[in-house]
This record gives C-alpha cells, structure tokens and sequence, in this order.
C-alpha cells in the first residue's frame, strides 16, 4: 500500500511581490499560512494570481517563502487548483 502525501495548507492571493498594503497582509498571510503548515506536519502551498509566472519568493521577517505565480493568467490559476483539491486540507 503506498503511503498518501501530506496534506496541504493552499494559500491563494491576488499578489505578494507589489509594494502596497494588501500585498503587504497577502505577506504577512501566507507567512502565517506556513508557520501553521510546519507545526501541523502539513505541507503550504502559495499562489498568486498577478505575480510573474512561475516561482517567486517573498521575504517576512528576515526569512524567505516560495510561491507560485501565474502572470494574471486566471484560467491557469483555475486549472491548477482542482489538481491540488484531494491534497488539501484548507484552502485560504
């Protein structure tokens, strides 16, 4: 029997690399999002909407999360998470 992967916090927002103040919770979030992540064995998953595509790392507090972007290319956005949804555990 194979062993099922971990289950996973997903974490979506409009963007986390822009200067400004949602950008700025968006961080601040999804830096949370991992921390709960670690001390509940689960993996995180970021994504944002309007960064460029493919992978982006923010910093919070001197310590750097990787997300995925997808270049406000809604209809990618949208086919990515249903192949995330047996994997996840919470979706904020």
């Amino acid at each position: 029997m194979s062993e099922m992967a971990p289950k996973v916090i997903l974490g979506v927002f409009p963007e986390l690399t822009a200067v400004g103040g949602i950008q700025q919770v968006s961080r601040h979030t999804g830096a949370t999002l991992e921390e709960l992540a670690t001390r509940k064995c689960l993996r995180c998953e970021l994504v944002a909407l309007n960064d460029p595509s493919g992978r982006g790392v923010f910093e919070v507090g001197g310590r750097e999360y990787r997300f995925q972007g997808f270049a406000r290319n809604k209809a990618a956005l949208l086919a990515y998470l249903p192949s995330r949804a047996r994997q996840t555990q919470l979706i904020f």
